[in-house]
């Protein structure tokens, strides 16, 4: 072997191993921000699972006999993250998370039954 195919050789291999250790080092990047991604959605859900859980902890426990009047009721017992939008009877939770990530979900207090004709006469909580 000539001393010019040595070197072709080394170089191609060289060539080669850089290419690979950054398809590498992109893969791993990519995977690492998918778990970071992945990590942030399971916590944006956790936190629309405790209001969830609020919610579901007073279902049955009319607080008024309108859902706005109930839903202003219950709002101090809410977890206090995210934006809040009250709209139709219902809230609209958003909640955002740092890499972009954004959750909502609508909840309904009639839906738990925290409003409604019976609420008229149901006592007042302290």
């Amino acid at each position: 072997m000539s001393l010019v195919e040595v070197m072709v050789g080394a170089g191609v291999f060289a060539l080669s191993a850089g290419c690979s250790l950054q398809v590498w080092s992109g893969t791993a990047s990519w995977s690492q921000r998918a778990e970071r991604q992945r990590q942030e959605q399971e916590q944006l859900e956790t936190r629309l699972l405790a209001v969830q859980a609020v919610l579901q902890q007073h279902a049955g426990t009319p607080l008024a006999s309108d859902c706005d009047a109930a839903l202003a009721a219950l709002a101090p017992r809410l977890p206090a993250q995210g934006a809040w939008v009250a709209q139709d009877g219902g809230v609209l939770v958003v909640l955002d998370g740092a890499e972009a990530a954004r959750r909502q979900r609508w909840f309904d207090p009639a839906a738990y039954g925290l409003c409604g004709v019976e609420a008229a006469a149901a006592p007042e909580e302290p």
